[in-house]
């Protein structure tokens, strides 16, 4: 997702899978962004709203926000931090695809 001229993008997708280290379980997030900014060199800030499937047989959790801090380095790699609900997750690298940030 390349971000335009004005510094903002209009709409996109984040999709996540959160790997439970002590439960053994995928976490998967999915989510709607709806606004991203600009925050330094290669680096966006994406916020929206997303669903969660906790991966265990609970109900999926729809409407829960979230924020996410990609950074996109020169070879196509990158991070992500991601802030699901009002708490702070870890950073990871992204391990799938081509990350731009523009």
């Amino acid at each position: 997702m390349g971000l335009g001229a004005a510094g903002r993008c209009g709409v996109g997708q984040l999709q996540a899978t959160l790997t439970s280290i002590s439960e053994e379980q995928d976490i998967l997030v999915e989510g709607l962004v709806i606004s991203s900014v600009p925050s330094a060199p290669n680096t966006a800030v994406l916020s929206g709203t997303s669903t969660v499937d906790p991966g265990n047989g609970a109900p999926v959790l729809p409407g829960v926000p979230f924020s996410a801090t990609v950074v996109a380095n020169p070879d196509g790699t990158g991070t992500v931090t991601l802030n699901l609900g009002g708490t702070n997750l870890p950073g990871a690298a992204i391990s799938e695809g081509h990350l731009t940030v523009q």
